[in-house]
């Protein structure tokens, strides 16, 4: 593992991992201990947290005695993985509570929210080629679900929740971007990714419609839009406004 003040990260979208100036660290305290990287995780879902918080949560099944014994032992080996690393301080303790010091430790999380931002100004201010480079960055941090490898037995949920919507979200208005600029081919692989992963997400199959059809391809763009309308209709729901709007200039039915 690299050693000394070098650029960490702890990369949350996706299996949980530590890097530390863009290699992974490959400690066995870090590498060999689930329980030691889903107390990170945990740490940063939401922090400061009291001990026994985080004990219950991370060991439901024990008695108070203990799940506080096997705290204690994870955050001896987390305290030893974050100082090989060079960042001894960003583990906070103070009495009963525990914490991550963002400023000392930065996530992934914390990147693409903010790239996000960067991009969203510059697409209010009219820099579309800006603003789509920004799209493109911050997405390309995301490898996965929010702690896709972590069994949070539900604590992890709302924020998973929130993510999967920025991330939702940013994919489709990057579609449009590359839709505006005359590219359909990406405009289509950015729908498509999002609809693999909610089939009936009406924006992205409207957008995936819209550029197969900019492609010259109409045959199939009304066959997605009949497609989305079959699966919104199973789940006894009635199209968006716009879903159908675009379904009757292709002359779809449901």
């Amino acid at each position: 593992m690299p050693v000394g003040a070098g650029v960490v990260r702890l990369e949350l979208l996706g299996p949980v991992e530590l890097r530390c100036d863009d290699e992974l660290v490959a400690d066995r305290a870090w590498r060999g201990r689930e329980r030691v990287r889903q107390l990170i995780a945990f740490l940063a879902n939401g922090s400061p947290v009291s001990r026994r918080v985080v004990a219950a949560a991370l060991w439901p099944d024990l008695d108070d005695v203990r799940a506080a014994a096997n705290l204690r032992v994870n955050l001896n080996h987390l305290r030893r993985v974050l100082a090989a690393a060079g960042v001894p301080d960003a583990l906070i303790v103070d009495g009963v509570m525990l914490g991550l010091d963002a400023e000392v430790l930065d996530t992934d999380v914390d990147a693409f929210e903010r790239g996000l931002d960067r991009a969203r100004r510059l697409d209010g201010a009219g820099r579309a080629i800006d603003a789509t480079d920004e799209y493109v960055d911050a997405l390309a941090m995301v490898r996965g679900r929010y702690l896709e490898d972590c069994d949070d037995r539900g604590w992890a949920e709302l924020e998973r929740l929130r993510l999967h919507a920025l991330v939702t979200g940013a994919s489709c208005r990057l579609a449009e971007l590359w839709l505006e600029r005359g590219e359909p081919e990406q405009a289509a692989a950015h729908a498509a990714l999002v609809l693999a992963g909610e089939p009936c997400q009406e924006r992205a199959g409207r957008l995936l419609a819209r550029s197969v059809a900019a492609q010259g391809d109409r045959p199939t763009a009304r066959g997605v839009l009949a497609e989305l309308l079959r699966r919104v209709a199973a789940l006894g729901l009635t199209p968006e406004p716009a879903t159908a709007r675009l379904a009757a200039a292709f002359a779809v039915t449901a």
